[in-house]
């Protein structure tokens, strides 16, 4: 990618879930000599730089957070619909650096927390290594899929064509399993289709509804396998 005509920007961006990765600073060191973004999930201990200079675990952070008692810090949300239904969490972003280590030249750090909004003792940290020209286009990315996600709630009752679940575990299966609602994922493949740069729209929105079908029959299975168990 180059940005500003003569500047090359490496996107290989890593983002591991496993809290060894943030801890290692050999990892760290590498992506900061190769220019390399990352997003990596990080232990609660991990040591950043503070104000004074001297260095902190990333878990005051949230103290402080908690401390300040202002709502607006925090942003919910939606990582998308799971078995329990959708998955709502809180985010909140800080600018932090590394206790011993600096980001790479054009880059900055921000230390992103998530914590859930049914358990509030559920929480998770992330790191996160950015080319400070890529900010831009993620507020754009994000602008994006907040149309999307708004779309998919305006559109969830609409295009639910879901057969009823099942109530016995030896019912059979229904002729037509129906489709479930449009998802971001699937309305993002939709908008996508409209540029002249992608297959023809019938073509996406066939692939789309036949994903849709086959997600809900894989539905009505489960929850009939779960009557067996209980």
């Amino acid at each position: 990618m180059r940005a500003q005509g003569s500047t090359v920007i490496n996107i290989a961006y890593l983002a591991p879930r496993d809290c060894g990765y943030g801890r290692d600073p050999d990892l760290h060191a590498f992506c900061h000599d190769h220019e390399i973004g990352y997003m990596l999930a990080v232990p609660v201990d991990l040591p950043l730089l503070t104000v004074q200079g001297g260095s902190e675990p990333v878990g005051h952070l949230l103290d402080r957070l908690l401390a300040h008692g202002n709502p607006a810090m925090w942003e919910r949300r939606s990582c998308g619909s799971g078995t329990k239904g959708i998955r709502l969490y809180d985010w909140a972003a800080v600018t932090a650096h590394l206790a011993d280590q600096a980001p790479a030249p054009g880059f900055a750090h921000t230390v992103l927390i998530r914590r859930s909004v049914t358990n509030p003792t559920d929480i998770e940290f992330f790191f996160a290594h950015l080319h400070e020209a890529l900010l831009r286009h993620l507020v754009l990315v994000m602008a994006t899929l907040a149309i999307c996600a708004s779309a998919a709630a305006h559109a969830r009752r609409r295009t639910d064509t879901q057969a009823p679940p099942a109530r016995r575990p030896d019912q059979p299966p229904p002729a037509d399993p129906g489709m479930i609602p449009l998802t971001i994922p699937e309305i993002k493949h939709l908008f996508n289709a409209a540029t002249p740069t992608t297959p023809s729209l019938p073509h996406t929105a066939h692939w789309s509804a036949w994903r849709r079908r086959h997600q809900a029959r894989a539905r009505w299975f489960h929850k009939r396998a779960r009557l067996a168990t209980t």
